[in-house]
């Protein structure tokens, strides 16, 4: 049984996934971006990826990574786990949770410095280097980029976004079927990668 204050951590995570998908990064549908490399390299390798758009979408992405944030991902999970009377509804819990974290742990295909980054060491190289504030082990480290290399690293964090928003709507479908539908069969969830 749910208290009241989980209830409503349930709620705002629902809120914060339509915030997500509202983001102008994904509500603009697909994005042509435009690399160039021959030649000079021009000032800005990467065109077409909207600044704002990105800044907006990692702001409200870091409340679904950061550690004591009431929509962490992986603490709804939890909550989930130990309260959902639907026990149909746990194994998209437990695939969600998988996926999440293959996700985040996947390599961007990129690496600094000798250094291979992960999708969540770029996430927070990128959230704590500027985007949101400024860590003095991360500042130096994204100011020191070229304009070419940071580019590069933008498009290529946006081309592994898909992966790291699916597990969060699964989750958020979870939560809706089991706290708004709970009379409707939950319907098999099919990721991208499962055929």
């Amino acid at each position: 049984m749910l208290t009241e204050e989980e209830r409503a951590r349930l709620r705002l995570f629902r809120s914060r996934t339509k915030d997500l998908r509202s983001c102008g990064l994904i509500r603009g549908g697909p994005t042509t971006v435009t690399v160039h490399i021959a030649g000079r390299i021009p000032d800005e390798v990467v065109e077409g990826l909207n600044e704002d758009h990105l800044k907006s979408f990692l702001v409200t992405l870091r409340q679904f990574t950061l550690q004591g944030e009431t929509v962490n991902f992986e603490s709804v999970c939890n909550l989930i786990r130990r309260s959902c009377e639907r026990q149909e509804l746990l194994p998209h819990v437990d695939g969600a949770r998988a996926r999440w974290r293959d996700a985040l742990n996947s390599p961007i295909g990129m690496s600094l410095n000798g250094k291979k980054y992960s999708v969540e060491e770029l996430l927070k190289l990128l959230l704590y280097g500027g985007v949101v504030h400024s860590d003095l082990d991360k500042s130096p480290a994204v100011d020191a980029l070229s304009a070419p290399v940071r580019g590069l690293f933008r498009l290529f964090l946006v081309r592994q976004l898909n992966s790291v928003i699916r597990p969060v709507v699964v989750l958020d479908a979870v939560i809706d079927a089991w706290l708004d539908n709970p009379t409707t069969p939950f319907p098999p969830i099919a990721f991208e990668d499962d055929g």
